[in-house]
Parts: C-alpha cells; sequence; structure tokens
C-alpha cells in the first residue's frame, strides 16, 4: 500500500486517535519515521491534543509559525490604494 500526501496526513490522524487498523499503523509509523514532515504534523497533532486537554506540551510551536510565515508569499500592495481605502473608510464615517 502506498499512501501520499492526504492521505497520509489523515491516516497519522487515525493512528493517533486510536482509529486505524494495526495493519495499516505498522506502514504510517514507518513513513512518520522517514518523513520529517509527517514527525511534524505527528507532533502538532500531539501539542493540539495536548492543549485540548490543558496538558503542559514540550513543543514550542512558535519557532515552526515564524518559519511558515517567512515561507508565505509578500502581498505587494500599492500605497495609492492604501490611501483610497483610508478615504473610503473616512467618508463613511468608520
Amino acid at each position: 500500500m502506498v499512501i501520499r500526501g492526504e492521505i497520509v496526513r489523515k491516516k497519522v490522524s487515525e493512528l493517533m486517535d486510536g482509529e486505524l487498523e494495526s495493519t495499516d499503523a505498522v506502514e504510517v509509523i514507518g513513513s512518520v519515521k522517514s518523513n520529517s514532515d509527517l514527525l511534524l504534523d505527528w507532533k502538532i497533532y500531539h501539542t493540539i491534543r495536548d492543549v485540548l486537554h490543558q496538558a503542559d506540551s514540550d513543543l514550542d510551536v512558535t519557532d515552526i509559525v515564524r518559519n511558515k510565515l517567512i515561507d508565505e508569499p509578500l502581498l505587494m500592495v500599492p500605497d495609492s490604494y492604501k490611501k483610497y481605502q483610508y478615504r473610503k473608510q473616512k467618508l463613511l464615517g468608520f
């Protein structure tokens, strides 16, 4: 069974929730061990679970979020557009 992309992430989530069949679990665990993105997902899923259960978490997500934001494309908005939006709001009294 070759699993990729979102299917793998879904199976990782199912594994964490205890909903995955044991035959699939072995393969998913192997995929998580060999793929750093899946390992990061695994850690994030556990962090989310811990936060929801108000447990202490040892995963610092600030660096992860910061790095993801750095990778986001920069939206270039012309200065004249910003001024127009500001005047429009002032005209309407907002």
